[in-house]
């Protein structure tokens, strides 16, 4: 029988991580094209396949950099951000 093929989210929740990383390793490469088919805007993954180029990539790599970061707001050098505390105001 054939192995079933996942969702994006199925697959997430299978590695624990997020649907964003997932789209970060497919956009990478991290996840190879033989490992999932798209259809339109909807891909569909095979697990045992996911997880084999993910344990190649480890082996290639085994201090692989740490997973990207959300993107947080910062402010501008222009921007002054101020001091809750600042007696000032007091």
């Amino acid at each position: 029988m054939a192995e079933p093929l996942l969702t994006i989210k199925e697959l997430s929740e299978h590695l624990s991580i997020s649907t964003s990383t997932l789209r970060i390793w497919v956009n990478s490469r991290e996840i190879p094209k033989s490992a999932y088919i798209k259809v339109g805007n909807t891909y569909r993954f095979s697990y045992s396949k996911v997880v084999k180029a993910l344990e190649a990539s480890r082996e290639k790599d085994p201090v692989a950099p740490p997973l990207p970061l959300p993107d947080f707001p910062t402010a501008r050098a222009s921007e002054s951000i101020e001091d809750p505390h600042d007696e000032e105001d007091i």
